[in-house]
């Protein structure tokens, strides 16, 4: 797969992603769901746990669809052309 991600972008995704995935997830799992009804905070820690899961994703596998929409790439091996020096996080 072609990546146009940077190892500093990947981890710095990977944190966030993670950090956020789990304020959401708390939020999500407070929430009092027997209330009589959904509450703010059940959709917004759902909202907030797939755009964390999102970012963790995107920088497990080094390819994000909007960088790739603006033409932002922070890659440099596949700036220079080559494919094969990616390396693991």
């Amino acid at each position: 797969m072609k990546h146009n991600m940077g190892i500093l972008e990947r981890v710095l995704r990977l944190a966030y992603g993670a950090g956020v995935f789990a304020v959401g997830w708390v939020l999500f799992n407070t929430a009092d769901l027997f209330s009589g009804g959904v509450r703010t905070e059940t959709i917004t820690g759902l909202v907030v746990s797939i755009i964390g899961l999102a970012l963790f994703v995107t920088g497990v596998f080094a390819y994000c669809p909007i960088n790739a929409l603006i033409h932002a790439n922070s890659c440099k091996a596949c700036k220079i052309g080559d494919t094969h020096s990616h390396k693991p996080v």
